[in-house]
């Protein structure tokens, strides 16, 4: 797979990345399997596709995926998170503030297994 190059530390990267959000949220849950999920994300990785975008989806489930994939193979995925919308039942809240940002980071790489 072709490469690219991103941000000021060039860091390389599979030219196509893997969407993760419907892995476990925001389709149909016919659609969601776990086991599933995780062979999509190896077989990913397997042809160069070394990118894998997520967030807090699920709420936190689709980071917990990944982090289940990563333990051993962290050093060959570059991931993108994102933080900031709460999700509530019939509601999406945005949330920018600094203290709930750097709390949503922490965590975010506590359940991607990279702390």
């Amino acid at each position: 797979m072709e490469r690219r190059t991103i941000g000021a530390a060039a860091l390389e990267v599979g030219a196509v990345g893997l969407g993760c959000m419907p892995m476990n949220w925001a389709y149909t849950a016919s659609q969601q399997n776990g086991e599933r999920s995780l062979r999509t994300v190896l077989a990913a990785l397997d042809r160069g596709s070394t990118l894998l975008d997520t967030a807090e989806y699920g709420p936190f489930t689709n980071e917990l995926l990944l982090g289940r994939v990563l333990r051993e193979l962290r050093s060959e995925a570059f991931v993108s998170t994102k933080c900031g919308l709460l999700v509530g039942d019939q509601h999406i809240v945005a949330n920018g503030r600094p203290g709930y940002v750097k709390r949503a980071c922490d965590a975010s790489l506590r359940r991607l297994q990279t702390t």
